[in-house]
């Protein structure tokens, strides 16, 4: 499933759904990806493209190029693109060129440059992305730009599977599919064991243990927006 994921990249995904359902589109394009992405992790697009890019400004940008539908429901089935397909799929790629066994943000981003003709693509390289180039930042194990992973149980971990990998286009279509059909417990073996999740009737819990948070936790069920993993694009960001 997303055993191979850092925990950033899991919410990259997650944003992207949240923002396909905003814009109105029935599809996670490259540029939702992209949008999650800078939510998630835009000290990475500032390493890599330097200090000078807004976020604001590429979300302009991206606004200008698409068509507004009328927003629907996060608890909607959002399916993933052909082309946000094959950018997981280069993310998955370019983390084994990097000899990496994880997939994290940085990974993404090379995955959204590559699917070249996409909006992603297009809109970050007017802002100054180069794909050789970013690939020669994070050439290294001592690369100062790679996500930090540590072993599960700490933040930005991941799980090393105990048989082998679904593809990543197969993981997040079933995650998508499963918000629909399946139970919090059963979507729960896709987040990090001590992952934390509040289903749509408001029940907390935690994911390795399968059971509700102590009575003195002060989660509580509130919107999306109110999510304390939730961080809004900011007009001043980069």
């Amino acid at each position: 499933m997303f055993e191979r994921y850092t925990e950033k990249a899991r919410r990259v995904i997650f944003f992207a759904r949240y923002d396909a359902s905003q814009y109105g589109s029935y599809y996670i394009d490259t540029e939702h990806l992209l949008l999650g992405l800078m939510r998630e992790n835009f000290p990475l697009l500032s390493n890599m493209m330097g200090s000078g890019i807004s976020a604001h400004a590429i979300q302009q940008e991206i606004e200008k190029q698409i068509q507004r539908g009328e927003r629907f429901s996060t608890a909607a089935e959002v399916p993933l693109s052909v082309e946000s397909k094959r950018v997981l799929n280069f993310a998955a790629e370019e983390a084994e060129r990097l000899g990496q066994r994880h997939v994290g943000t940085e990974h993404l981003l090379l995955g959204l440059l590559r699917e070249e003709n996409a909006l992603a693509a297009v809109t970050l390289r007017r802002h100054g992305a180069h794909l050789a180039e970013i690939r020669l930042k994070l050439a290294g194990n001592a690369s100062r730009y790679h996500e930090p992973t540590t072993p599960a149980g700490t933040d930005y971990s991941y799980r090393l599977a105990s048989k082998p990998a679904r593809s990543a286009m197969d993981a997040v279509s079933s995650f998508l599919s499963g918000l629909k059909s399946k139970t919090s417990p059963e979507l729960a073996d896709f987040f990090a064991d001590n992952g934390q999740f509040i289903d749509a009737s408001g029940k907390y819990g935690l994911a390795a243990r399968r059971r509700p948070a102590p009575a003195h936790s002060a989660v509580k069920f509130c919107r999306y927006r109110q999510l304390r993993s939730f961080r809004p694009l900011s007009r001043s960001s980069g």
